[in-house]
């Protein structure tokens, strides 16, 4: 097994430099004779020096690679998936479906991330944080949308026995996208609309001749108008939108601290 240099490369520059200065001494105070002498320890001196300074940058050289592939492969394992992450927040936050923290939440206090650029991890910090905000947010929100669909549908329909209430009002649920941004226009997905058509169907069936209804269209419009007035789904529909601008900054930033760590330039 080979020893290990800096165990004997000391100790023998440093008993070449003292014989040096020695000899050096005795050969200036009159014996010019040990000149061959003093000439052969300087080739040591020199040759001592040489090792230690290769020996030296060989051993940087080891620690900044070791460092290199430490930061490189915990980048990549804590925000490969944090990365992920913010793409998949990107779609929910355009389908306003529920968003995740958990691979955020798994690192946030990690101690070895700390590799990451700091103004990249500041920025993320700053997004979870107003993701969470929203987050905490999101259910009250959608709980007052139910609110008004329901109340809306039930003060159309009070007079009729049995209506369809829920089967009307699972079509603004399974499309709360298009239904709380206020386009009178496009007013459901196709598919979806036909299930508001079908609860409306079931509804109106039932009524005397004596008994008037909004349209189903019509009253499609009345609901999202009133969702689209709501303060709370007001704030929702800003919040995402804000958010989600962020999050694609974020996922560029991301994207370029993880190619930066295998040394390729992002595009």
């Amino acid at each position: 097994m080979a020893s290990n240099p800096w165990r004997w490369l000391p100790v023998g520059i440093t008993l070449d430099s003292m014989a040096l200065v020695l000899t050096l001494l005795y050969q200036v105070s009159g014996h010019p004779e040990i000149n061959p002498l003093v000439n052969i320890l300087s080739v040591l001196f020199g040759a001592f020096l040489t090792a230690m300074i290769a020996l030296s940058t060989v051993d940087y050289l080891n620690e900044q690679n070791q460092l290199r592939q430490w930061r490189r492969d915990y980048t990549h394992e804590a925000f490969g998936p944090v990365y992920t992450e913010v793409l998949q927040n990107i779609v929910n936050l355009s389908g306003l479906y529920p968003v995740v923290t958990d691979k955020w939440n798994a690192i946030e206090k990690d101690p070895k991330a700390v590799v990451i650029d700091r103004k990249a991890w500041e920025e993320l910090r700053s997004f979870y944080g107003a993701l969470s905000a929203y987050q905490k947010g999101y259910g009250a929100v959608f709980d007052q949308a139910r609110r008004v669909i329901n109340e809306i549908l039930t003060a159309e329909f009070v007079k009729v026995h049995n209506p369809d209430i829920s089967g009307m009002a699972s079509a603004f649920h399974n499309d709360w996208a298009t239904a709380l941004n206020g386009d009178l226009l496009n007013l459901l997905h196709p598919n979806v609309m036909a299930m508001f058509l079908q609860g409306y169907s079931n509804t109106v069936i039932k009524r005397d001749s004596t008994m008037t209804f909004l349209s189903a269209e019509d009253l499609v419009k009345k609901v999202k108008q009133t969702l689209a007035a709501d303060e709370q789904v007001k704030w929702l529909l800003e919040s995402q939108l804000k958010l989600r601008t962020q999050a694609e900054v974020i996922q560029e930033r991301l994207r370029a601290e993880l190619q930066r760590s295998y040394g390729l330039k992002s595009r």
